[in-house]
């Protein structure tokens, strides 16, 4: 997702020198996870309560990041993304997955098809470089365009389609009752 997308959506940005991280308050659930895992990056005590020079090793940042179960919490990377954030949609029987620009696969997700109603989403999966360009919230949302061109409903065994299905009203529609 883009900075400007973040920001229209609500987001609040919290500025750092290699990379810069969002939070919408209206979608945590105040598991703590980022407050446990970086006191350095994340504490409630101080203004701002995000610091995200705190870490300085980017990627335990965003590894942190991606345990928010809520989806609160989104970053964007200042230099260094691989490909851009143009990336083309590909379909295969049990499985979608996004190519970038230079034609490397960025992430994937896997499904089985369960007679002719129900796509089962087991495994979402981004690969490594491409975090926190929205890759899993794009291969989602060609799941769930895939299951309403089907007229099929998916049952979300991966965690995170679930959190993100759940969570979004716009996808509730596809989402097996």
């Amino acid at each position: 997702m883009t900075e400007k997308e973040l920001l229209a959506k609500g987001y609040r940005k919290y500025y750092g020198t290699v990379m810069d991280v969002y939070f919408r308050l209206d979608l945590c659930i105040h598991s703590a996870v980022c407050v446990k895992g970086n006191r350095s990056v994340f504490n409630v005590r101080k203004r701002p309560w995000i610091l995200p020079d705190g870490e300085p090793e980017k990627e335990n940042l965003m590894a942190l990041i991606h345990r928010c179960p809520s989806g609160a919490l989104q970053y964007i990377v200042h230099n260094g993304m691989r490909g851009g954030n143009k990336m083309r949609v590909e379909h295969e029987e049990n499985r979608i997955y996004l190519m970038n620009e230079e034609d490397i696969e960025a992430g994937e997700i896997l499904f089985d098809n369960v007679g002719e109603d129900i796509l089962v989403v087991n495994h979402t999966y981004v690969h490594d470089g491409f975090s926190g360009q929205g890759v899993g919230k794009k291969l989602i949302t060609a799941v769930v365009e895939r299951a309403r061109k089907e007229n099929r409903k998916i049952r979300p065994v991966c965690e995170f389609a679930q959190a993100i299905l759940t969570k979004n009203e716009d996808y509730h529609d596809v989402l097996e009752k």
